[in-house]
């Protein structure tokens, strides 16, 4: 099934929910947590490529995930990209709309984000060293 793309690349809002997009610099640290198993792929900037051939946890990805699935990038002004190469589909949801990801079409990630690679699926952190599951706010060191 082809899902039209919500939001055109400069968008400012979603047009599934109407949140703003923060265009500022999107940090040093992108992370996708593989929401079946907790593992985090934690990738630093200026970003590279995603699948079982690729620069970030190789070992992590299914069988189904092509070898360079997808390339993540850090674009000129900021902001985190990432664009499908692989064979098997690929997908980005924001605000409950699934958008599939083409080839020569990076889409911006803002953080928040469900990330879909072939099988697997991944929730989108940016900005940031710290991972999800290391406790409340506070408690942080």
């Amino acid at each position: 099934m082809l899902l039209r793309f919500a939001n055109p690349d400069d968008a400012m809002r979603c047009a599934a929910c109407g949140g703003a997009f923060s265009h500022e610099s999107a940090g040093d640290t992108l992370l996708l947590e593989d929401v079946r198993s907790g593992e985090v792929v934690r990738i630093p900037a200026p970003g590279g490529i995603l699948g079982r051939a690729g620069d970030f946890s190789p070992d992590l990805f299914s069988p189904r995930v092509s070898g360079v699935h997808a390339v993540v990038a850090v674009d000129s002004e900021g902001r985190w990209t990432i664009e499908h190469t692989g064979r098997n589909a690929s997908a980005v949801e924001r605000g409950g709309v699934w958008s599939d990801l083409r080839c020569g079409a990076p889409q911006p990630l803002f953080g928040g984000e469900t990330l879909k690679l072939a099988d697997m699926v991944f929730r989108v952190q940016v900005g940031t060293r710290r991972p999800w599951r290391t406790g409340p706010p506070w408690n942080r060191t």
